[in-house]
């Protein structure tokens, strides 16, 4: 299992509202992170487990099918699409 790893930057602290970049503003953003991790869970979830489908579009040298089915149950794949997302909305 990958360690947890929250992305702190700018983007992402705008999408969520937090607007110091401060360090010890860290624990008030990583409250809301999870927060906001927790009520859009089903949906990133629903997203990660299709992923496998469109491995045909894929560039040839992707993963298979399986190993991407495999990588995008794994929470931190999840956390990962969560910001990403974050950061698209921030920018």
């Amino acid at each position: 299992m990958k360690d947890l790893i929250i992305i702190y930057d700018k983007r992402a602290r705008k999408a969520l509202g937090t607007k110091s970049g401060d360090i010890r503003a860290y624990p008030i953003y990583y409250a809301k992170w999870l927060r906001q991790f927790e009520l859009f869970y089903d949906e990133i979830d629903a997203a990660c487990s299709s992923l496998h489908e469109v491995h045909e579009y894929s560039a040839p040298n992707a993963p298979s099918s399986q190993e991407v089915q495999k990588l995008a149950s794994q929470q931190w794949f999840k956390q990962r699409v969560f910001d990403v997302y974050l950061w698209e909305q921030g920018g």
